[in-house]
C-alpha cells in the first residue's frame, strides 16, 4: 500500500498530498509538525485539509441539512469564510468537553484522525488552513470522497465541470482499493 502520494501540477499552481494510511501514534506528532514546517516554508496561498467525521457522532443540529462542515484557523483572510459560507458551507459546531469538567466548548472531530491536532499546529505556527470535512459512514469512502471534493472543485473550480460533475482523474493506486473481485469458480 502507498500510505501517502504527492501530486503537483505546475499549471494549476496546485499542490495535493493526499495521506491514506493511519499515523502511527508514536510518530504522529513530529510527523505533522515536520509538514506544518514544510507548508510554512512553501508559503502556499491557500492550504486545505479534506477529512471525514464519524455520521454516527452527530449531534441534533448536525442531524438535519447538509452532511458538510468546515474549520478555519485564525490567519484564514475573512473573505474565504464568506466563500464556503455563500456556498451553504457550515461552520463545525463546537461540543462540550466530555473529557473535561465543565463547560468548556471544543471542536470535535471524531473519526477525523489527525485533523485536530493539524488544526492546533497550524493555528500556533499562525498557518491559514482550511479544514473541509464530510460526515460519513465507515467502509467504503469513495462517494463520501467524491463528494467533498466535488465541493471543494465547486469553490476553487480547478477541474473543468460536465454537467455538474467535475472530470475527475483517479490515481492508479484506486484500482485495487478492494481487491480483486471474487473467483466465479466460487459460486
Amino acid at each position: 500500500m502507498t500510505a501517502a502520494e504527492l501530486y503537483i501540477s505546475k499549471e494549476k499552481k496546485l499542490v495535493i498530498l493526499q495521506i491514506r494510511g493511519l499515523l502511527i501514534k508514536e510518530f504522529c506528532a513530529d510527523f505533522l509538525a515536520k509538514l506544518v514546517d514544510w507548508m510554512k516554508k512553501c508559503s502556499f496561498t491557500k492550504t486545505i485539509l479534506l477529512s471525514s467525521l464519524y455520521n454516527y457522532e452527530r449531534v441534533d443540529s448536525q442531524l438535519t441539512g447538509s452532511p458538510f462542515r468546515y474549520t478555519i484557523t485564525s490567519s484564514v483572510k475573512s473573505t474565504v469564510e464568506e466563500e464556503l459560507k455563500h456556498l451553504q458551507w457550515s461552520a463545525l459546531e463546537t461540543r462540550r468537553s466530555v473529557w473535561k469538567e465543565g463547560t468548556e466548548e471544543i471542536l470535535f472531530f471524531p473519526g477525523g484522525g489527525y485533523t485536530n491536532m493539524l488544526n492546533k499546529l497550524c493555528g500556533k505556527m499562525n498557518i491559514p488552513l482550511v479544514t473541509l470535512l464530510i460526515f460519513c459512514a465507515e467502509g467504503d469512502n469513495i462517494p463520501g470522497v467524491l463528494l467533498i471534493t466535488g465541493h471543494l472543485n465547486r469553490w476553487l473550480n480547478f477541474v473543468p465541470m460536465a454537467n455538474d460533475t467535475p472530470g475527475w482523474k483517479f490515481p492508479a493506486s484506486w484500482k485495487l482499493f478492494f481487491g480483486a473481485p471474487p473467483p466465479l469458480t466460487m459460486y
